[in-house]
C-alpha cells in the first residue's frame, strides 16, 4: 500500500471511530445524555428493540451496519487478515461500547448489541474480500474513494440538518 493510500486509509479510520463514538457514546450530541438508570441485558435478543410491545427491527440492522466500514477498515490493518481477526476485533471493540456505555450511564448496555455489532465487522471483512477479488491490487484505491464519498455525503447530511 502506498503511503498516499495508507495515509487516506488512516484518516478515514479516525474519523470514523470517532463518529462511532460520537454516535453509540453521546448519541449525535454534543454532550453526554444520561439514562435514568443502569441498563445491563446478557439475554441475547431478549428485550431488545421491543418498543411499545414491538420488535424494531431497524435498531438490530442499523448495529449491523455502522460497523460494517469497521470490518472494511480492520481488515485493511491487519497484516494476516482473516474473519477471525474481524470477528474478536468487532466484538472487543462492541464490549467496549457498550461497557463504556454502563458505567457512564449513557445508554443501555446490550448483548444483543455486541452479536449485531460483530456480525456487522464480519460482513465488512467480507466486503473487502470481495473488493479486494474484484479490484484486485486497485482495492484500497476503491475502497478508499467510496471512504472519501460517504465522509463527504455524511457531511453534506449534518450541514442540511441545521
Amino acid at each position: 500500500m502506498s503511503k498516499k493510500n495508507k495515509f487516506i486509509a488512516v484518516s478515514l479510520f479516525i474519523i470514523y471511530i470517532l463518529v462511532l463514538t460520537w454516535i453509540i457514546i453521546f448519541k449525535t450530541m454534543p454532550y453526554l445524555t444520561y439514562m435514568p438508570a443502569r441498563s445491563l441485558n446478557l439475554i441475547p435478543f431478549k428485550g431488545t428493540a421491543v418498543y411499545n410491545g414491538r420488535y424494531d427491527y431497524r435498531e438490530l440492522v442499523g448495529n449491523i451496519i455502522i460497523f460494517i466500514p469497521f470490518g472494511v477498515f480492520i481488515s485493511m490493518a491487519v497484516r494476516k487478515f482473516n474473519l477471525v481477526a474481524a470477528f474478536v476485533y468487532g466484538a472487543v471493540l462492541s464490549f467496549i461500547y457498550e461497557t463504556i456505555q454502563y458505567i457512564l450511564v449513557c445508554g443501555a448496555a446490550d448483548i444483543t448489541d455486541v452479536i449485531m455489532n460483530t456480525a456487522g465487522a464480519l460482513i465488512g471483512a467480507i466486503v473487502y474480500l470481495i473488493f479486494k477479488a474484484i479490484f484486485k491490487n486497485k482495492h484500497i484505491e476503491v475502497i478508499n474513494a467510496i471512504g472519501i464519498v460517504m465522509l463527504l455525503m455524511l457531511i453534506a447530511f449534518f450541514v442540511m440538518q441545521r
